[in-house]
């Protein structure tokens, strides 16, 4: 039997680069890997890969949600 370490996933800030840039260096500070993502093609390929547990984002209608 081996014992393997699990690395935790990183954090996914998708939102306007600077909103994003400041989010990440908080979480950061408080020990957290994150990356920060300001498009919705950069935000498609991070949510397919399997790199990420967690994504903040405050867009709408990207989730197929409706801007009505």
């Amino acid at each position: 039997m081996s014992i393997e370490t699990i690395r935790p996933k990183k954090i996914l800030v998708f939102l306007p680069h600077a909103a994003a840039n400041v989010i990440v260096t908080k979480l950061a500070e408080r020990g957290h890997e994150s990356v920060a993502v300001s498009t919705v093609p950069e935000a498609f390929d991070a949510l397919r890969s399997d790199n990420y547990s967690f994504a903040i984002m405050n867009r709408t209608g990207f989730a197929g949600g409706s801007n009505s």
